[in-house]
């Protein structure tokens, strides 16, 4: 497209205009909205749902400042305005300066205008409020407390005693405080310092493992109920 517009030009302002408000951003919007969902998955955190929560709602913050910063130009384009369309989409302006954007490294002075990036921006933010919008509802959607209502009458040290018997036996492979941190989302509880209750459990003079051992019990008990 940049060897077409500068070798051959436009025969209109009209068709010049057309062409950087209209034609150029079907694929540049969508290369600027591709490369911002890129780096939104890349700096995404690796942990809890709320954190990735917390990171994207960062990340809408950052979309609505964007569009504070240009709001002359986003109520133009709500507007559907074409007054200064020959200054924001001509490249004879460009000698007058472009307006501030993300991605003004690319600028080419043969193949850009004042606004045409911008114009692009405001699209591929637009496509990322939404991308974002969808990513927290699935989020809030997915996380247990939101599905289930769940209360935990076990005490704290009877479920470390279950987290170390799931790991020791096999059951679950991972490391124990990964374990933990499932249990105490799932559970809406605080375990605290896993390793000292364990170390506490393994000092009892008897009955180690007595929760595991009531579990056993109230198991076949059920059994038998459901028997009769």
């Amino acid at each position: 497209m940049r060897k077409q517009v500068v070798s051959k030009g436009f025969k209109t302002v009209g068709n010049e205009i057309n062409f950087f408000k209209n034609l150029k951003q079907l694929p540049l919007a969508e290369l600027v909205y591709q490369t911002k969902r890129i780096q939104l998955q890349l700096q995404l955190p690796k942990g809890a749902v709320n954190q990735e929560l917390s990171y994207y709602a960062t990340q809408l913050d950052n979309c609505n400042a964007f569009f504070l910063k240009h709001i002359d130009l986003g109520h133009y384009l709500e507007m559907n305005d074409s007054y200064l369309d020959e200054y924001y989409f001509t490249r004879k302006e460009n000698s007058k300066g472009f307006l501030h954007q993300e991605h003004n490294y690319l600028f080419d002075i043969e193949f850009n205008t004042p606004a045409d990036m911008l114009l692009a921006e405001f699209k591929a933010s637009t496509r990322m409020v939404a991308f974002i919008e969808n990513k927290i509802k699935s989020l809030q959607g997915n996380s247990i407390d939101s599905k289930f209502d769940i209360q935990c009458l076990a005490s704290k040290t009877d479920i470390v005693e279950l987290i170390y018997s799931l790991v020791a036996s096999g059951a679950i492979k991972c490391e124990i405080k990964e374990l933990a941190k499932a249990f105490e989302h799932i559970l809406q509880i605080e375990l605290g310092d896993v390793y000292r209750t364990f170390v506490e459990i393994r000092a009892r003079n008897k009955d180690n493992a007595k929760f595991l051992d009531s579990l056993k019990v109230a198991l076949v008990t059920r059994m038998k109920e459901t028997d009769n």
